[in-house]
């Protein structure tokens, strides 16, 4: 028995001996996480992402991003309802690929005829409806000044991050990874 032991002992040493310094090597973390973060410090969570085309007299007229931390429902009349619905992002597009979001940098414009972020491009808090579930309003609202997004598609969906500025300067950054939900929102 005792021979049975030292054997098992000895092939133990061998066997964690064989290890080299390649194997302890560490790969590096990415984070994954769909969320903002307001001036580096509050980070909010918004595992909810949707792509949104606004439509007008029968023409799309914007688009839009919405990262929540709610979702939408879809109720009759066709109304921007959504359910536990608290803060997010709405980044409003004007684009010009055929109704898709592709890869690319897209930074904010002033300028009516350029492309990329526009004007209405909020971060919002503190969110509750006031009308039937179909209109709602923020408690705050940081309405957007300037900034990037950066878009790639990738088979999972897309990698999107965002760096923008508020009108009273605060600093949001974020992340979004994974499919956007696409949804047509027409006037109501």
């Amino acid at each position: 028995m005792k021979n049975q032991i030292k054997t098992i002992l000895l092939l133990l040493v061998f066997a964690l001996s064989g290890c080299n310094s390649d194997d302890d090597s560490v790969l590096p973390i990415i984070n994954l996480t769909n969320e903002f973060i307001v001036n580096s410090t509050t980070t909010y969570l918004t595992p909810n992402g949707y792509f949104e085309e606004y439509i007008s007299e029968g023409e799309v007229v914007w688009y839009g991003l919405k990262f929540i931390d709610g979702e939408y429902v879809f109720i009759d009349p066709p109304c921007p309802s959504a359910e536990n619905l608290n803060h997010g992002v709405s980044i409003w597009l004007r684009l010009d690929h055929d109704d898709k979001l592709e890869s690319g940098t897209y930074n904010y414009t002033d300028n009516d005829s350029d492309l990329g972020i526009i004007g209405n491009s909020e971060v919002f808090f503190d969110f509750r409806y006031i009308e039937a579930n179909c209109l709602g309003v923020p408690d705050t609202k940081l309405n957007i000044v300037d900034g990037e997004l950066n878009v790639k598609k990738t088979i999972q969906g897309y990698s999107i991050s965002y760096n923008l500025t508020s009108e009273n300067g605060t600093e949001i950054t974020g992340t979004y990874f994974g499919e956007l939900i696409e949804r047509t929102v027409s006037e109501w």
